[in-house]
């Protein structure tokens, strides 16, 4: 289970690709040649072109030798990560309350009897003073970026999907659960190479380099609720270091345009009293 705070890392490709190739590495044998790969039909992360490139390139530096990736009718999924979502939910109903993020590690590990989740998390730690308190750290980094200019601007069927194949030579989806993949994809806006995809990993950044705000609303929410949760000396996970308030840029766009159409007005008065002069 990968956990985060929303003031650590973002819900999108980034994460979603940093996470399965740090589980990749870490719980798939070398040994393996084919994976297959149950997902939900969520754009963002599970189901994006940014996705899929990686899992091209995966298939493209003899990683593995074919990846597919299932896609299951809307509804009618009952994947085991519902079913260990399910559980969490169980025992977050049976805990009294939970005020700081160590509190929610606990309950996660704790849910699944038979056989505990391991936790780990993403960019920072989630103890309450933000400390190293023993639990991998995995840092998203920014793939989207590499892959922009590489990849072609919208694919086609995307929506659509419900079986796509990658082998060495292409990328193959098919729109029906029962029939084998066999409509040919393009990922890429030219064939370039993807061997040396490599290369261009070794470019990679970190998706973010500070905390990220969030929104006002909900700072002041936290910051009014901390009046009545009794935290223990030490905790500074929600301290002013590690929460920021976002910006509203389109506020920042109306006041910058509102500026510029007084100093117009302005300029227009001016002219016209010129004239009437």
């Amino acid at each position: 289970m990968y956990m985060y705070s929303e003031n650590f890392a973002l819900k999108g490709p980034n994460e979603t690709i940093s996470f399965i190739n740090h589980y990749l590495k870490e719980n798939i044998s070398t040994s393996v040649e084919e994976l297959y790969i149950f997902s939900d039909n969520n754009f963002a992360q599970n189901k994006s072109r940014f996705i899929w490139l990686f899992y091209n390139s995966l298939v493209a530096n003899n990683v593995f030798k074919k990846i597919t990736i299932i896609y299951p009718i809307p509804g009618h999924s009952y994947l085991d990560c519902d079913w260990n979502f399910g559980l969490i939910e169980k025992m977050r109903y049976k805990t009294d309350k939970v005020s700081v993020p160590l509190e929610h590690v606990k309950l996660v590990e704790k849910a699944n009897t038979k056989s505990p989740f391991q936790v780990i998390y993403a960019n920072h730690s989630l103890s309450n003073d933000l400390s190293f308190d023993g639990h991998k750290i995995v840092q998203v980094l920014d793939y989207k970026s590499i892959m922009n200019d590489i990849l072609k601007p919208n694919l086609d069927h995307l929506s659509n999907v419900r079986i796509i194949e990658f082998t060495k030579d292409m990328v193959k989806v098919s729109l029906d659960l029962r029939k084998k993949p066999e409509i040919e994809l393009k990922l890429t806006k030219s064939h370039q190479n993807l061997f040396g995809f490599n290369q261009l990993y070794q470019n990679l950044k970190p998706a973010y380099e500070h905390y990220i705000p969030i929104r006002k609303e909900k700072y002041e929410h936290i910051k009014k609720l901390l009046n009545y949760v009794p935290l223990s000396e030490g905790t500074t996970f929600y301290s002013d270091s590690y929460l920021k308030i976002k910006t509203n840029s389109n506020k920042k766009l109306f006041n910058s345009l509102e500026n510029s159409l007084k100093v117009w007005k302005e300029m227009i008065e001016n002219v016209l009293n010129f004239v009437m002069r």
